[in-house]
């Protein structure tokens, strides 16, 4: 509902829980970017690269709207060694390379909007100039190679542009070993098939949507230059269903208790806030997105973005929408009463977490 990190990890594996072998997860926006933090029994885990419902045993699907960088998906995968994980990735999902994080990272030393630097966004906007490479791509060596090549001539006139930003472009990238990066993308792709949706509709009954980031980021709807290249609402989704007429449809929005943003950009409340049990953050100060900043949560913006997610809703579906507030045992000065008279009033069922696992929602 916010700026991100509200919980959506917790909420998946909360809903992959519920229908875990029946079960699909879809990831409809951002990519190898997120940060989901799952609980699940002693395990912890802050899912980037695969579904929050992998604990579960749930595959996950990327959309054609994602992106994907496979050497991250290799440690990541070894990370989470004996756990069996099945994914399936459209043929166009697009793929970052290492050529994408050094420009991504040079950029936000320059202007501080507030990226994690990782490559999202360039790789998006890459793609949007008509320099691709999708996950189709790497299956054949030649394209493959071909088309590393155009990136890289991409990058050296897009920095060419900026003599500040050609240098600290060129120190980033001097040691960069591609070859490294294409073996890393061959053995990757024994971590993934490459399928359409349409391929995948009759063999699981429960479709469970993995958002990104949040509603106050969206390119629409945020503040620019603080947005992301993508779709944060359910405006992908609605895409993606589009072929399939389901029956039946529960969205949950997410939000703290409070409200949070990592990295610059503009906050509603400056009012802090006085946490505990929070020592297990997974969000901490880095050296692009910066501090993680928390403050009270703001009915007032909660209620621009409710506007600006039900402006894409289709009206030909049976639809029920839901609230979770997360993080109750962090802030014990949270009016709850405030957010229950909130959520009924916009028609939304409430749910509510004291803890970090999905065993602490429940009906408010």
């Amino acid at each position: 509902m916010g700026f991100g990190d509200g919980g959506k990890g917790l909420c998946v594996d909360w809903l992959a829980a519920q229908q875990a072998s029946s079960s699909l997860v879809l990831r409809f926006s951002g990519g190898h970017q997120v940060g989901h933090t799952v609980v699940f029994g002693d395990k912890r885990h802050t899912f980037c690269n695969f579904g929050a419902g992998s604990f579960r045993g749930v595959p996950t699907y990327y959309s054609e709207h994602c992106t994907v960088f496979p050497p991250a998906m290799l440690m990541e995968a070894e990370h989470l060694a004996p756990l069996e994980l099945s994914t399936y990735f459209h043929p166009l999902v697009k793929v970052c390379t290492p050529w994408d994080i050094a420009f991504n990272q040079v950029l936000e030393q320059q202007n501080q909007h507030g990226s994690c630097g990782v490559g999202y966004g360039t790789t998006v906007m890459r793609h949007r100039q008509g320099v691709t490479l999708f996950a189709l791509d790497l299956s054949n060596p030649w394209v493959f190679r071909h088309k590393l090549n155009s990136i890289k001539d991409y990058y050296q006139q897009a920095s060419g542009e900026n003599p500040e930003l050609q240098r600290s472009f060129q120190t980033k990238i001097q040691h960069l070993d591609i070859n490294k990066f294409i073996f890393d993308c061959e053995h990757a792709r024994d971590l993934y098939q490459l399928v359409r949706l349409s391929e995948l509709s009759e063999r699981f009954q429960h479709w469970i949507f993995e958002g990104s980031q949040g509603i106050m980021l969206d390119q629409e709807h945020g503040i620019f230059p603080h947005v992301t290249p993508s779709f944060t609402t359910s405006k992908n989704v609605w895409g993606l269903l589009q072929p399939y007429h389901p029956e039946y449809i529960q969205l949950f929005y997410v939000s703290r208790c409070y409200q949070t943003r990592h990295g610059n950009g503009p906050m509603t409340s400056e009012k802090p806030v006085t946490l505990q049990n929070n020592h297990h953050e997974a969000n901490q100060r880095n050296q692009f997105q910066g501090a993680f900043r928390c403050t009270e949560l703001d009915f007032a913006l909660l209620d621009y973005a409710l506007q600006c997610e039900r402006s894409h809703h289709v009206n030909n579906y049976t639809l029920s929408e839901n609230l979770l507030i997360t993080c109750l045992d962090q802030h014990l000065q949270f009016n709850i009463a405030e957010a229950r008279t909130w959520a009924k009033a916009r028609g939304l069922k409430l749910y509510t977490s004291s803890g970090p696992s999905s065993e602490a929602i429940q009906v408010n």
